[in-house]
């Protein structure tokens, strides 16, 4: 299971990567998954993941800011951190033009062990 639909099945909202061509109805979430893959070959690579989840709303929610930080710990750091301190960046703002709040979460992991890994180690926890 991949981080989409990790936070679609556990919040029941809209998901998107980088963008909706057509934004639904509020409340919503888009997230951006960069990474840095280094490491000698192919079974052997150490992938650096920096993940931007946004939460856009019409007013703020905090129980859904809650159940998409629980998520984030949860189903998504825990899986790749396990011993490793678990940190996200929390931050709110109001988007004046589009007259709605967004609330993104920051945080990294990495993966071990190669390309198919991560997605081996999602199944595992769910």
């Amino acid at each position: 299971m991949e981080i989409k639909d990790i936070l679609k099945k556990g919040t029941g909202l809209p998901v998107a990567e980088n963008h909706f061509i057509k934004p639904p109805k509020l409340p919503y979430i888009v997230f951006i998954q960069k990474k840095k893959i280094r490491g000698i070959s192919k079974n052997n690579l150490i992938i650096d993941n920096d993940v931007s989840v946004e939460l856009y709303e019409s007013l703020p929610d905090s129980e859904i800011e809650n159940k998409v930080n629980e998520i984030i710990i949860n189903n998504i750091l825990k899986v790749f951190n396990n011993d490793i301190e678990i940190e996200i960046i929390q931050d709110k703002d109001y988007i004046e033009s589009e007259q709605m709040y967004i609330t993104t979460f920051d945080f990294n992991f990495i993966e071990k062990g190669g390309m198919k890994s991560w997605k081996e180690l999602i199944k595992q926890s769910l």
